[in-house]
């Protein structure tokens, strides 16, 4: 067994297991943002859950691919560069999952089968194009976001555009996240630091507008708002009060797990409190996963 987990590993490695979870949350504010308060049908959401896994999945294998080069110099320890896992296997695993995740989509309705497709566009786009340019690699990786969470919507077309905003401010908070990892604006890294503070507040503002008028049910949502709040903001501040390496990696690894509180707001709202909570138990085995594998 031992040896069959040690095989895997690199593997799993290439895959950022952990990751794939924040993906599945987008999901879930989609699916019950447009079933309007009442139960769905779980046969399209499982299916969704499937398309956005192999298709996340895919990105971040291709991403690996595709840095290749990069790698050898700057992180020869990853599975490609290490020469753990070939390039041709690597290769092979990206379009496999990216084809099963358009796939599962189609499943679902013609709808989600166009999303999908846009979304396996636009990861691949931003893997080999757009990631290392300036700005607009922050608004393709929001893009994706953006596109993940409208494919939550796709199973009841008709209620997506009522519900744009939710996967609107779901994109700004990854543009944020990207502009801080990436330092991507003009004028310098402080300058990107501002950025990713104002993006978030407006998110945080923005999420409290949703709630304030009527498209979240109870009082209850407030409580992931808060805690949103709370866990994005902190490490925020201490970034633009001291800019060190490690406290911006600090804090973009807390945005990034963070996407989970966030849809689980939504979550609370548009289903209930409890559904929240499950959406936020996503958490727990990114984070235990993450123990054993990085997540880089």
């Amino acid at each position: 067994m031992q040896v069959r987990i040690k095989a895997a590993k690199p593997y799993l490695e290439l895959m950022r297991v952990p990751n794939v979870f924040t993906s599945m949350a987008d999901i879930f504010a989609g699916y019950f943002a447009v079933t309007q308060h009442q139960p769905g049908p779980v046969r399209p959401l499982i299916f969704l859950l499937f398309s956005t896994s192999f298709l996340y999945t895919a990105g971040i294998i291709f991403n690996d691919y595709f840095d290749y080069e990069v790698d050898l110099k700057e992180r020869p320890g990853r599975p490609l560069p290490s020469g753990r896992v070939s390039l041709p296997t690597a290769l092979a695993m990206g379009v496999v999952f990216m084809i099963l995740g358009i796939l599962f989509a189609g499943l679902v309705n013609t709808q989600s089968f166009i999303l999908a497709t846009l979304l396996a566009g636009a990861i691949l786009g931003y893997d080999s194009v757009t990631k290392n340019i300036p700005v607009l690699g922050s608004l393709n990786m929001g893009g994706c976001r953006f596109l993940n969470v409208l494919l939550g919507m796709s199973f009841v077309p008709a209620q997506i555009p009522s519900n744009l905003v939710i996967a609107f401010l779901v994109m700004l908070y990854v543009v944020s996240i990207t502009t801080l990892s990436k330092g991507e604006v003009l004028g310098g890294r402080q300058r990107s630091q501002q950025l990713a503070m104002m993006g978030v507040v407006i998110v945080i503002l923005g999420c409290f507008y949703v709630w304030w008028e009527g498209m979240l049910a109870g009082f209850t949502p407030l409580l992931f708002l808060l805690a949103f709040a709370i866990v994005t903001l902190r490490p925020l501040i201490k970034v633009l009060s001291e800019a060190t390496p490690s406290n911006i990696k600090t804090a973009v690894k807390t945005l990034v797990l963070s996407i989970i509180l966030l849809d689980a707001y939504f979550t609370a709202g548009f289903a209930n409190f409890f559904l929240g909570l499950w959406v936020l138990a996503l958490l727990i085995p990114s984070i235990l996963i993450a123990r054993f594998l990085y997540v880089t």
